[in-house]
């Protein structure tokens, strides 16, 4: 799921990003035989001013329905 406020490309360190959420993401598939696995991303906050004209904090969760 990806907030519709996210729909525009971001700015930071991609293959950093790419790199954690496939480790989760991976994780999750790991320990789930069944059920369900979401990424989700959304804004957690929105200032201004940056370099740019805007700083955002994207929250990045992965959810799994595995039991513990």
């Amino acid at each position: 799921m990806l907030a519709l406020d996210l729909s525009h490309p971001l700015l930071g360190d991609s293959l950093r990003l790419y790199q954690v959420l496939l480790n989760y993401t991976s994780n999750a598939i790991k320990f789930t035989d069944t059920g369900e696995i979401v990424v989700r991303a959304r804004i957690i906050e929105n200032q201004t001013p940056g370099a740019d004209g805007t700083d955002i904090l994207v929250r990045f969760e992965v959810q799994d329905s595995a039991s513990a």
